[in-house]
Parts: C-alpha cells; structure tokens; sequence
C-alpha cells in the first residue's frame, strides 16, 4: 500500500498518525500473543469512545452475538451498540484511572462470559488494551444453572428492592426497586450519600440513626463475621406512596470477591407483621416470647419539654406558622401569625378553612398543596401566591408538611414568607456585597450577577454582548516593590482611565489584582476597536504613580457572550485569550514603529499575495511584488491609499462578503475569492494584526490552480476536507438544525456555483417533497412546484446511485433518454449530482445540486458525498428538535398548549395587538372523577378543549392547570369578546358541560402578565359564584 493510499485510509478510519510518543505503546501491542483459540483482541480507548483494533475469529465470533449488525469481519470497529457501551466503559474507566487488569463477568445467549481487560500502555486521550474473553461455564453445568437460575429468580420476587453495593468502588447498582427516583439496572455513585439522601427522605424519623448504623460497611462486616450465613437483618419504618409508613425487613449479605474484598447484596422487604391478620392477638405473645412484660414509659420527659418549647415558639418567634386539622381546618397559629394579619385571636380563624376566610386570592394552588400533604404525606416547599393583609394583596411563599400520629397523617402544620419584605432585604445584603472596596466598580459577584442578565436577554432575544478582560502586567511588580498604597493608586488611577471611555462604562468590574472585566451589551465593531486602542494608549501614558515612575502596557481580551454556553465557559476563554496575548504581548508591540509581530520583509519576496490594509477606510498600506505582479501593479503610487474594493475587484463600493466587521486577533478567517485579473481561484487566510497604533487587516492567499494541476486528486481531497469543514461549522452554528440545513444549503451553492441546490425528502404516502431549496438571486423558487412526486416516478434517479450513495449526471437530457418514463421534474436541468439521504440503512431522500459550474463539478461529487451523511444527521436532529419543542409547549391529555407553550405565545404577538384573555373553570370535575372514574374525567377535559378549539383554533387554547383553561382572541374588542363568551357558553350548555369564564381584554405589550391572569380570574369566581348560587336555588 503507498503512502497516499495509507493516509486516505487512515482518514476514513479515523486513524491518526502515529507520534513518537505513541511509538513505544504500538511496539508494545505488536509484541501480543495473538494466535491463540482463547478469544484475544486489541482495542483503543480514548476516554470516550473504544474501539476494536485487531481481533483474532474465537473474539469476532463473541462480538457477533454481543453486537447487533456486526458481520464478523470489518476491522477497526467503534463500539457503538448502547446497552453493551454502558456496561464496558466503567470497567475502561477504572482500568484507566487504576491500571489494574479489569474483569466483567455477564450472560451472553445463555454462556456466563469473563471480559478480561489488560492496560498496554498510552498517552493522554489515546490508549491501547488487550481483551481477553473466557466461557466459565461448562455445557455439562448448563442444565443444572439454568435450574437454578429459575428458582433464584422466582424467590428473589418475594423482595421489593434488591441493591448491590460495591465499597471498594464506591458503587450503588440498583438491581430491582420501588423508589421512583431510581430505576432498574441504574449504576450510582456515592454510597454514603445515597444512604444518607434514602433516610432522610424514606425512613421514619426515630429509625434513621438505627438504619444508617446497621448499613455502615464496618458495622455490617463486624455482624456478618458473627453470623454462620454471612448476613444481617434488621426492621424499619418505611414511607410508602400514600405517605403512610410500614414496617419493612432490610437483609444484608456479605459477598466475598476473587480480589478479597467484600461487597454487600441489600435485599428488602415487608415484614410479616404487616400483613399479618391476626397481629394484635399474637403481639402480646410474641413480647412474652422474649421476656417483654411492660413498656416503660421513658420518654415522658423528652415530651413534657417538647410542650414548652412549642409553646415558647407559639408565642415568641418571628416565624408565622399555623397547623391544621385533616379537613384542612385551622387548628391553630403563631402570635407572628396573628400580629402579621391584624389579628387580635386565634378563635377567629379555628375551625376554618382557608376558603371560608376568602383571603387568598389564587387559593386552588395552596388547596391543591394541602391535600398533596395530607393524601400522600409529601412536604411542598415555597408555593408563591397572593393573599390580602389588612385590605392589601401582598405575595407570600409558602411550606407546608405532615403531621404524625404513629404511622398516620393526622394534619399539617406550615409557615410563610412575605416575599416583598424577603426581597428588600436581600436588595440591601446584595448592595452592600457586590461593590470592590478599593476601586468602587463592581467586584466578582457583582459582575456574576450582571452577566446573568446580559446572557437571559441573548437567550431569549439573541441580543450579543461583548465581554472583555483587562489587565495591567507591571502591577504585580510595582505592588511588591512600592508596597499596598501606591498598588491602590494604581488601581484607582486604572478606574479613572476605564470610566473615561464611555463604551466601556456599562458595566465594569475589578476582579483581583490589577485584572479588570468588562461587560458592553452589543457585538463588538470598529468603534469599539478604536476605543480599546484609545485605552490601551491612555494606560501607556501613565509614568508616574505616587512619585515613582512606571512605563504600563494593557493586555486584554475579548469574546462574545455567543462564544460559550454560560458566563464561566466565556471566563475560561477569555483566560486563556489573555495568556496568549501576553506571550505575544499585543500590547507593546504597537509601539515599535513600522514593525509587526513579525519582519514583513520575510513576505516582500514570498510567492503568494500578502496584503495590509485598514479595515475602516478599506485603504490599502502594504501589498507584497507577487500580488503588484498578479494585479498589474506598476508602483507603490498606482495601489498606496486607493480602496482594496476598487483595486481586487474593480467595485465602487465595499463587497458584500467583506470580513472586516468579523475579524479578530485571536484567530484566521478563511475564504475563497477569485483574481479578476487572471482568473485563479485563491484560498485566503484573513487576520488582524497590531500595526502602527491600531488594528489592520493582514491577508495571505495562494493559488489553487497550482496545486491542482501538480497533483489532481491531493487537491481534490483538500478542497472537498475545506469546504466540507466550512459547511458542517455553519450548520452546527445554528441552534436550531431547520436554519442549520438552509444555511449549508446556501453554502454548498456558493461554494459549487451552482443554479439552485434542494433537498427532497421521502413522505409517508410513498411521494417525494422538496423541502428545502436554495437559488440564486436572478432565478424564482421551484420547490413549491415538486410537491408529493411519486416515488416510482423516481426510480432511474435511485438505481444510479452507486456504492458512495451518489449520483453525477454530466447530461440530464442522455440521461432521461436512457431511461423512458422518468421525466425531471426541474426545468432546465442540464447537469445534475445527487446524493442519497439515508440514516442507519433507512432512506430518507436525496440531495440535488443542479447546474454546477464546469469546474466544480467533480468538486461536486465528492463534497456531496462527504456532506450526504451530515445531512441526513441534520434531518434526523431537526426532526427530535420538533418533537421535543412540540412536546415541551403541549398538554399530552388533551392537546392543548401548557404553560409553558402559553408563555411563548404571549412572547411572539408583536406591539400593538389587542389580546381578549377568556379564562375558564371546568365545574364538576372531582365529582365527575369520583362517581365516574378518572377516564370520563379525561373525556370530559377532552371534549372542553373541543369546544373552545371550534371557536378560536389549535394555536390558542391552553390548559394552566387542573381544571383551568385558557383562550386567547386576537384583535378583539370588549363587545367582540363578550360574544365569543356567550358563544362559548352556548355550545358548552349544549354539550351538558358546566364551565365558569371571565375575561379581560388589554393591548400588547403586557407590562405584567400575571397582573391579567389575576384579573381574568377574578372574573370567572364571579361567573362561578354566579353558577354555584344558581345551582342552590334550583
């Protein structure tokens, strides 16, 4: 094999080439016994992803019955099977981090496999293992396993949980289980917390230091070594769904490992005691069994004092807590309670609810917590809500949890915070910590708090803001030399400089040292570069510091709040930008006269274009001979000054693709363009560079045509690797993969020169769409015209695809005279290349780029075929995205907007709209679902969202609850809304559908949203109340 064919093969697979450092881990795997009948393998790990290097057959065979769709034979092979990649990688992972030999034992169509795995040898993100697979059952104990395998499995039905800890590893395997926020065969670490976290939200509370102390490892081993079966049971109270509490047997059994250590198999279940019928006949006999004859009454004391310190509460704390019986009644408050209302005695409020006290405002959300409470013993913590306070509505957030009589709820007790008071106070604590003592700005937390806002409003605006961190390298040295107070001088007179550019004062923040961060709300542009030069030069002014001299350089860096997922992730990048800047110390080379970073004489001679301009005037102030040459350039005085525009491409005004208001120093942009001139195609690298006193834009580019005519197919790799790279990066720019794929689209068009470029996909009625499209400007859109093409039709186009999922055909009109019956659905057609859409062996359509220019058209073929399988991924992400966003914004009961589809919606209505909000209130739902069952329940909250969907349509109708609904009218007036209440009633009264409504009517934008909805519900208790009176005195 040469080396060129070595190196396309190695790029298909994946393989990179081998360094010197990984020269010694590949001698050490070739020296591997691997002839051999014992399975054997050599695989490569690189912390994430493993692969099969070289297998023998006996270890292909295994791999086969391990992995779906495997054929045995292609080697290297990249595990990519889910179930068998989450059982390996935790055996990879601790042979990484240990370099001890791993083994895994696990059932394989009815064999016991042991996966043995041995470390060779590598380096950081490249390592290499030998596997080795081991049958360690017989065929002559299969019968026998397998009998008792069925009876272990049958009595292991007996327990509810079954939970296997490995404590050398730190391991929790949840092997079977009730608990809801566990799941079957899950793996958790963490032992000690697991426990603590099962206790303390599981376990009665006077069980829970017993229950954490029986499962602490010593303690269980200590036991087990007195025990003939290795093993420890023990009894505990146990929440169960309804919050009630039972008693539940935990059975410990101490495993012995090959290594030597021990791990425990936890098995729970009910006692006998609870499904006993006949307990409280057997109980004194079983107490008597043991020499129980009298319980003594021990802990009186702890009670009488529990009674004093819930009366000291009750009349002196400052928190406002109250109890309630199982109805929901009060059974009594605080004195904080009391005084918080107005109140002069409890009496008032005792045997109560808080319905017939009429003082909350948005009651169903507190009532519908208190009975969560009360019916199923959950604890609902900080429910916000509106209650009146002496004739004001004030917001409060509440916490509510049970109250335990043995093992039965028998109330609720809670308490509240006045969130207007909590917020004021917290206003005032944030105030006095967020300011830096020295310089006044903000200090870290103050900026923390300040990019937080910045990056919700590009969340939910896209509105881009730029970050830029600062620092002042000679103060470190100036602080230890001058000591604290010139250091503070420093720093101030630092403050000084950053407040007089008025860019820079929005928010600005003195982070440690002479290190200083800026946040400015909007993309960073020319005006911003001058203004940082302009800063840089002011620090370089200052000589002098309290009497002693100084020369100062500013290193800074800067990136968009667009460049990382949260504020950290942009610190992280900003960090790293700054140590580069300061080992190529940006800022001082600005003032060593006509000079970059680098000789520009090294490029006066180089046969490429090399070319200096300003990116604010666009004036050209460096071209090197090469490019005078290429460009017809007599003399410096034919180019110096003139436009770049003008001189490269013989336009009056600026290109439409011009870089400048992209470009940065931290990075090369690439491009391509063409010579007016000579018509070669260049491949351009774009920059800028720091040269005399300000930033100017630094160009290289080379001819393509040279390297196309040396060696055709290295160029053809090349320029298909660039484009393709370019591609991809615009799609997977783009959060959202539908503007992914019309973007690349544009782009594959431009790059081809191609008339128009489309995507068809395949239709559940055997038809193909065209479903996205691209075309240049002078042509009209033609996939509204090849709608639901039928596949038959189609068939010449899906036999020409060949081995690579292309299809190139030079001459559309030979090519639809080879093929009678297939009539191209495009006009104008004259060359075509085709790529076939497919995910995971199923196809999905194809791709068509019509009209490539001649030069591109074997460039075609081969950036299609790399892209092919990226669109298709494309495709298949915008697909989960739709789902996803269409499921997260849905009710799935009765296909309604949630909340959360509500909130979006208000968000997309523009300025100026009048919205009628009509909110309703199913009547009679509870009593529908207990008479009925739950499913007439459904139907009913069904056959509602029916009704107001005939009215106002799918789009804007929302469930906001249980039983509450929401429709929203656009451009309605008061009068027009009212109708559509009386239309809405009428067609519910004809269905035998009792349904309260209120509505209000207000013009975008809305200030305050939960204001309306207030409102609104105000409205439909007075419609309710109106239905409720009505029913009495019928």
């Amino acid at each position: 094999m040469t080396y060129e064919d070595l190196s396309v093969f190695c790029k298909h697979y994946e393989h990179g080439l081998e360094t010197r450092r990984e020269e010694p881990v590949y001698d050490k795997a070739g020296l591997v016994n691997v002839v051999t009948d014992l399975p054997t393998a050599i695989f490569h790990y690189d912390g994430t992803q493993a692969g099969v290097l070289w297998a023998n057959l006996a270890f292909r065979k295994i791999l086969r019955w391990s992995l779906p769709g495997y054929n045995g034979h292609d080697l290297p092979l990249w595990i990519q099977d889910f179930s068998f990649r989450q059982r390996l990688q935790p055996c990879l992972d601790e042979l990484l981090v240990s370099g001890q030999n791993q083994v895994m034992t696990y059932v394989e169509r009815d064999h016991y496999l042991q996966l043995h795995l041995e470390l060779i040898g590598g380096t950081q993100g490249r390592y290499l293992g030998r596997a080795c697979i081991y049958n360690i059952a017989d065929a002559s104990e299969r019968q026998e396993i397998q009998r008792i395998d069925y009876l272990l499995r049958n009595i292991l039905k007996v327990y509810k949980g079954l939970y296997y800890l490995h404590p050398g590893k730190d391991t929790f395997e949840v092997i079977k289980t009730t608990m809801t926020h566990w799941a079957d065969g899950k793996s958790l670490k963490g032992i000690q917390k697991l426990l603590i976290d099962y206790a303390v939200q599981s376990v009665y509370v006077d069980d829970r230091e017993r229950f954490l102390s029986f499962l602490d490892f010593d303690n269980l081993c200590h036991q087990a070594d007195q025990s003939p079966t290795a093993s420890v049971g023990d009894v505990f109270r146990i929440k169960q769904a309804d919050g009630s509490y039972r008693w539940t047997v935990f059975l410990a059994l101490r495993l012995q490992q090959a290594d030597g250590q021990y791990d425990i198999l936890l098995c729970c279940r009910d006692d006998a005691w609870e499904t006993a019928r006949d307990r409280k006949s057997l109980l004194p006999i079983l107490a008597t069994s043991f020499g129980i004859h009298e319980l003594e009454p021990a802990r009186q004391p702890y009670f009488r004092l529990l009674r004093e310190l819930c009366q000291a509460m009750i009349h002196y704390s400052d928190i406002k807590f109250f109890w309630k019986d199982r109805e929901r009644r009060f059974a009594g408050v605080s004195q904080s309670f009391l005084d918080y209302y107005g109140l002069t005695d409890e009496k008032i409020l005792i045997g109560k609810t808080d319905e017939e006290i009429g003082w909350h405002i948005q009651g169903k959300k507190y009532e519908e917590a208190e009975r969560a409470v009360l019916e199923k013993g959950e604890i609902t913590r900080h429910i916000i809500g509106e209650c009146l306070v002496q004739g004001r509505p004030h917001r409060i957030a509440a916490t509510k949890f049970p109250i335990y009589q043995g093992r039965r709820i028998i109330g609720l007790m809670g308490y509240f915070e006045d969130l207007e008071y909590e917020e004021a106070r917290q206003v005032q604590l944030r105030q006095s910590s967020f300011v830096d003592d020295v310089t006044g700005l903000l200090n870290f937390r103050g900026i923390l708090q300040a990019a937080d806002e910045y990056a919700d409003k590009y969340r939910r605006y896209g509105q881009d803001y730029t970050c830029v961190l600062l620092e002042v390298p000679a103060y470190e040295a100036l602080f230890q030399e001058y000591g604290d107070e010139v250091g503070q001088k420093l720093l101030q007179v630092i403050t000084q400089q950053l407040l007089a550019f008025h860019v820079l004062n929005e928010t600005i923040a003195h982070l440690s040292g002479s290190r200083f961060c800026c946040l400015v709300p909007k993309a960073m542009d020319a005006d911003f570069r001058n203004k940082m030069l302009g800063l840089i030069n002011a620090i370089h002014g200052i000589t002098n510091i309290g009497g002693y001299s100084c020369t100062l350089y500013l290193q800074y860096a800067v990136a968009q709040g667009s460049e990382g997922q949260d504020f950290d992730e942009v610190m992280q990048l900003l960090r790293k930008r700054l140590d580069e800047a300061k080992e190529q110390q940006y800022g001082q080379a600005i003032y060593i006269g006509d000079r970059l970073v680098f000789d520009k004489e090294k490029f006066d001679k180089l046969d490429e274009e090399v070319s200096v301009m300003d990116p604010d005037t666009y004036e050209l102030v460096y071209v090197n001979d090469y490019m005078q040459r290429a460009y017809g350039l007599s003399d410096s005085s034919s180019w110096v000054g003139e436009k770049c525009y003008k001189i490269l491409a013989d336009r009056e005004t600026p290109c439409d693709n011009c870089l400048n208001d992209r470009l940065r120093r931290d990075c090369f942009y690439t491009a391509t363009r063409r010579n007016r001139k000579t018509g070669q195609y260049l491949f351009m690298r774009t920059t800028l560079i720091p040269w005399q006193g300000k930033n100017y834009r630094f160009s290289m580019a080379f001819d393509l045509s040279r390297y196309i005519f040396r060696d055709r197919e290295e160029i053809d790799v090349v320029f298909r690797e660039v484009m393709a790279n370019d591609v991809i990066a615009i799609g997977m720019r783009e959060a959202d993969p539908h503007t992914g794929l019309q973007k690349m689209l544009e782009k594959i068009g431009h790059s081809l020169q191609a008339e128009r470029v489309l995507i068809f996909e395949e239709q559940p009625d055997q038809t193909v769409s065209a479903t996205y499209e691209w075309y240049q400007e002078d042509l009209q859109p033609m996939a509204p015209t090849v709608q639901h093409i039928p596949m038959d039709s189609l068939r010449p186009l899906y036999a020409a695809f060949d081995a690579k999922q292309m299809a190139i055909i030079e001459d559309a009109q030979a090519f639809v005279r080879a093929h009678p019956g297939f009539t191209p659905h495009l006009s104008g057609v004259r060359r075509l290349v085709s790529g076939h859409l497919t995910q995971s062996g199923k196809s999905l359509g194809f791709t068509e780029v019509v009209n490539p220019s001649a030069l591109a058209f074997k460039s075609a073929s081969l950036l299609l075929s790399t892209l092919t399988l990226f669109l298709a991924s494309m495709l298949r992400n915008r697909d989960t995205f739709r789902s996803l966003e269409r499921l997260s914004t849905t009710d799935q009961l009765t296909g309604a907007g949630n909340r959360r589809g509500f909130t979006e919606y208000i968000r997309a209505v523009p300025d100026g709209i009048f919205l009628a909000f009509i909110f309703g209130d199913l009547n009679g739902l509870k009593r529908i679902n207990d008479t009925q069952g739950h499913e007439a329940g459904d139907h009913l909250l069904q056959q509602a969202v029916r009704h107001m969907k005939a009215l106002s349509g799918d789009n804007a109708v929302f469930r906001m609850g249980g039983d509450e609904f929401m429709v929203i009218a656009r451009n309605a007036s008061e009068q027009q809304a009212q109708q559509l209440v009386r239309e809405l009633l009428a067609r519910y009264r004809s269905s035998g559908i009792s349904m309260a409504l209120g509505v209000v009517v207000c013009q975008t934008p809305i200030a305050n949203i939960d204001e309306v909805l207030s409102q609104a519900d105000r409205e439909m208790y007075t419609d309710k109340e109106r239905i409720y009176t009505s029913w009495r005195h019928s």
